[in-house]
């Protein structure tokens, strides 16, 4: 899920050389595979969008503990998984995962609306501040 290593295994492409008002054919194929079809795409700069922020994101705190929650029907088909960030400042934010979170409940008989998260805490009665990033695959991020 980093787009730098999808770069270095052949996976991601930029393009450096592009001018505003152009458009761009693209063909993707796999080299010496002629069982796997080739791919076409056109694009131009002005195609370009921001991702969207994840949205409804709150917060249900309980003792040494806080459920996070977020939409998560919304965006399913945009984001892969999601980082939240914490800080206790305000200012300084810190992943609260070693790995991206993802959604397991999905399921096409029973999809899910919303995603989960508890986050745990070492004393009630403190202010966290988190944030929160929906995640692309491969590896493009979200505003907070």
């Amino acid at each position: 899920m980093n787009f730098e290593a999808a770069l270095k295994a052949g996976w991601g492409f930029v393009d450096k050389d592009v001018k505003e008002n152009e458009v761009y054919a693209y063909q993707i194929s796999v080299y010496d595979t002629p069982k796997v079809n080739s791919s076409s795409y056109m694009i131009g700069l002005r195609d370009y969008s921001t991702l969207p922020a994840p949205t409804d994101f709150i917060s249900v705190p309980d003792d040494k503990q806080v459920m996070l929650s977020w939409d998560y029907e919304t965006f399913k088909h945009i984001y892969t998984s999601y980082i939240v960030e914490k800080s206790s400042d305000g200012v300084n934010f810190e992943s609260i995962s070693n790995t991206p979170l993802v959604n397991l409940n999905d399921k096409d008989d029973h999809p899910s609306k919303r995603m989960y998260y508890v986050d745990t805490l070492n004393v009630n009665d403190k202010m966290y501040h988190y944030k929160l990033y929906g995640i692309t695959s491969p590896a493009g991020l979200s505003v907070c």
